[in-house]
């Protein structure tokens, strides 16, 4: 991405803070490039995260007791919902292709059918449901490049001369 690019994005989620970060002080002047990287880089919102994970990015993520009562409940299903047998030898599939997208909205509203019908507990189902969000930060939903805070004070010089 060219710099003048860069800058316009950055300016942008400055002026208008579409996130409510808070780049201001409260006479509307922009903080110190530090505190603006600080803010934007900070990995404190979420998006999807439509990477196909497997049965590991649960163990991953809660550890063993957790993991095996998840895959014990979808076992116990399966028998009844043809679908949910395809999803837990996608779960279980260590291959290229194996894995489930938890960001899926079909996936997610499977998960909700399972935790309505009892076959998942309310903490089950948000445990798998939280595999398909990652944290992110207001840069990277912007696309402003989080590894370069020259840029950020670029931008900052070009607003304090244009005012």
């Amino acid at each position: 991405m060219k710099y003048q690019a860069i800058q316009n994005l950055i300016t942008d989620e400055v002026e208008n803070d579409p996130g409510g970060v808070g780049y201001k002080e409260a006479g509307g002047a922009w903080k110190s490039v530090d505190a603006i990287w600080a803010l934007g880089t900070a990995e404190n919102q979420t998006e999807p995260d439509h990477e196909r994970k497997t049965a590991r990015a649960i163990l991953a993520a809660y550890g063993p007791d957790v993991t095996q009562d998840i895959l014990d409940a979808f076992t116990a299903a399966a028998a009844s919902h043809s679908g949910l047998a395809v999803a837990l030898g996608a779960i279980q599939d260590y291959g290229e292709n194996g894995g489930l997208d938890f960001a899926d909205q079909q996936t997610v509203d499977a998960i909700d059918s399972l935790e309505s019908s009892g076959v998942l507990t309310a903490d089950q189902a948000a445990k798998v449901k939280a595999l398909g969000v990652k944290a992110t930060s207001r840069f990277a939903i912007r696309g402003i490049p989080t590894n370069r805070k020259h840029h950020v004070r670029r931008a900052r010089e070009a607003w304090e001369a244009a005012q």
